[in-house]
């Protein structure tokens, strides 16, 4: 488990030197998109909710997240100034979790 904890951080911070790197600064978005709601993870144990905690609150730009568990999604509120929808299911998957982004 610490190991994919690891990866999933060492890419993280990989997206995030790129993006900076790079000096793109994400697209403007309306407001109300900030919100985005992710399927397919698997949340069936505690151990695994502590896992997505610990992957969620470890990204830069996420105002607020909700679990939820018997639905198998994740429903993330984001800084648009500074992260994107796609950067989080980046970090999720790098983080070991299949998730799929829907909108909200």
């Amino acid at each position: 488990m610490k190991k994919w904890l690891v990866i999933g951080l060492t890419s993280l911070a990989l997206i995030i030197c790129g993006v900076l790197a790079l000096g793109e600064r994400p697209d403007s978005t309306k407001a109300g998109e900030n919100k985005v709601t992710f399927e397919g993870v698997d949340l069936n144990c505690h151990a695994c909710q502590a896992k997505a905690e610990v992957a969620l609150s470890n990204i830069i730009g996420i105002d607020s997240y909700k679990l939820h568990p018997h639905k198998h999604a994740i429903t993330v509120s984001f800084d648009p100034e500074v992260m994107k929808a796609d950067w989080i299911e980046k970090s999720l998957e790098a983080s070991g979790f299949k998730a799929k982004m829907i909108k909200p």
